[in-house]
């Protein structure tokens, strides 16, 4: 650990290998806590907090894993169903909304007949 700047002696601006290395000092006990904690500007409880969270993580890097593929969570999959669900609603809506197109300028051409308009496409009839 480098001594000559305090700035660097700081605990917030060490990285995580660091802080492990002054957790090791606190547990072989070559150092006083006291003085490793006066050294690195902490508390007791925070460098006891850090040597519980090295402890947790050494110990889950240790458990057994499960082999294979990581499962894709349930919610995950869920997800993946819903988006399949939203394009397959979307492509239905914009069928229906070409076919109330459809509908709506039959319907029109149909009142226009009704009403003796000239249709489109038709040609003036002499009477």
């Amino acid at each position: 650990m480098p001594s000559e700047n305090p700035k660097l002696l700081k605990w917030k601006n060490l990285n995580g290998q660091q802080k492990y290395q002054v957790v090791e000092l606190a547990r072989k006990k070559e150092t006083l806590k006291t003085e490793l904690c006066q050294t690195f500007g902490i508390s007791r409880q925070t460098l006891y907090r850090a040597m519980d969270t090295a402890d947790t993580a050494a110990t889950e890097a240790l458990s057994p894993k499960p082999k294979g593929r990581p499962r894709t969570p349930p919610m995950e999959k869920e997800i993946q169903n819903f988006q399949v669900q939203i394009k397959e609603l979307e492509a239905s809506l914009k069928r229906q909304r070409m076919k109330n197109e459809i509908a709506m300028a039959l319907l029109e051409l149909h009142r226009k007949a009704d009403r003796g308009e000239k249709l489109p496409g038709e040609k003036k009839t002499r009477r």
